[in-house]
C-alpha cells in the first residue's frame, strides 16, 4: 500500500500504520486522550456520557463511495 507517501501514520512507538481502519482506530484513540485528559464543566458530563454510550454501540463503519463524493463536490462547486 505505502507507495513512497509521505502521509503515513507512525505511532508513538515508532510503527508504521496501513490498514485504514486501523490508521482510523489510531487517530480517534490520540483525540479521546487528548480530550479526555482535561476536565470539563460538570453540567456538561451527563450528555457527554450519553454521546459516550451512543458511540460505543456504534460499531458499523460507513464507507463513502467514489461516485458520492463525486456528487458533493459537483454540488459544492454549484453552491446547492
Amino acid at each position: 500500500m505505502n507507495s513512497g507517501d509521505t502521509d503515513d501514520t507512525v505511532t508513538k512507538e515508532g510503527r508504521i500504520i496501513e490498514n485504514p481502519l486501523e490508521v482510523k482506530e489510531y487517530i480517534a484513540g490520540s483525540y479521546e486522550k487528548v480530550y479526555r485528559g482535561r476536565e470539563s464543566h460538570p453540567e456538561y458530563k451527563e450528555k457527554s456520557d450519553e454521546k459516550e454510550e451512543e458511540m460505543s454501540k456504534t460499531k458499523e463503519v460507513q464507507y463513502i463511495t467514489e461516485n458520492e463524493m463525486n456528487k458533493a463536490i459537483r454540488r459544492l462547486k454549484r453552491n446547492n
